[in-house]
């Protein structure tokens, strides 16, 4: 019953603890607003202008901080209306120079990059406002921790409840599998390329979950039989010695 309720918990809290990262890791850039202003495209920079050209005569500065990861962004995007959190998709260009080149704000930052601004979705809006809060870090930590950790943690615990059995390393390919599963998703929501293996593994879990319920099935009939087997042997044995003893009484 235990091994039971183990692996379905971990059906159902694997996705959920590996959400932050892979939500988070599959938008091009993020992070909560610091900074923001609208101005001319000519005043741009040479390198930033003909770029940000695609915006028209106007585009809006966002230096973006990202509490996850520690990361600063500028952004140069179209003029848009953005709340406390915003993300960037569809990046045209993206550069690391010495923020005293390009300076904005009078604020450093990481990189800097032209694109598209939004609000966050009501998903990624839920996971952000976990991210950019003052625990952010630890939360984003902890859910990268659990998607790559996780199901070997669970292989270790599931061997120490009843030895190494076939199905208990197939359930942690399935738990892979299921994250895989999530991260194609989440990429294909947020506009980033899959590879077709990665597609095909993250798939493979419609296969690899019943595959394992079927050799768990097959090794516990096994291990009853064998069980059965063992008693009928010792039963055989003390009726023997039984009786060899009544023969030597006689």
């Amino acid at each position: 019953m235990r091994t039971i309720l183990l692996v379905l918990s971990l059906l159902i809290l694997y996705p959920l603890l590996s959400l932050p990262y892979l939500d988070h890791t599959t938008v091009f850039a993020q992070g909560s607003v610091v900074r923001m202003k609208v101005v001319n495209v000519d005043e741009l920079p040479d390198g930033l202008r003909d770029v940000a050209s695609v915006f028209g005569d106007r585009c809006m500065i966002t230096l973006l901080q990202d509490r996850a990861t520690n990361v600063n962004v500028t952004a140069i995007t179209q003029v848009a209306n953005v709340g406390n959190v915003a993300i960037v998709t569809d990046p045209m260009a993206e550069w690391y120079v010495d923020w005293h080149q390009w300076n904005f704000f009078n604020e450093s930052y990481d990189y800097i990059v032209v694109g598209n601004i939004k609000n966050p979705t009501s998903v990624d809006g839920i996971v952000e406002s976990w991210l950019q809060s003052a625990h952010g870090g630890m939360v984003y930590a902890i859910s990268e921790l659990s998607f790559f950790v996780l199901p070997m943690l669970a292989l270790f615990v599931l061997w120490r409840l009843g030895g190494f059995k076939i199905w208990k390393l197939l359930f942690v390919v399935s738990l892979y599998s299921v994250g895989v599963m999530e991260l194609n998703y989440l990429s294909s929501a947020h506009d980033v390329y899959v590879q077709t293996v990665q597609k095909a593994f993250g798939s493979s879990f419609i296969a690899l979950i019943p595959l394992t319920l079927y050799v768990a099935w097959k090794e516990s009939k096994t291990d009853v039989v064998a069980k059965i087997k063992s008693l009928y042997r010792s039963a055989i044995s003390s009726i023997a010695e039984v009786m060899e003893g009544g023969d030597g009484n006689t």
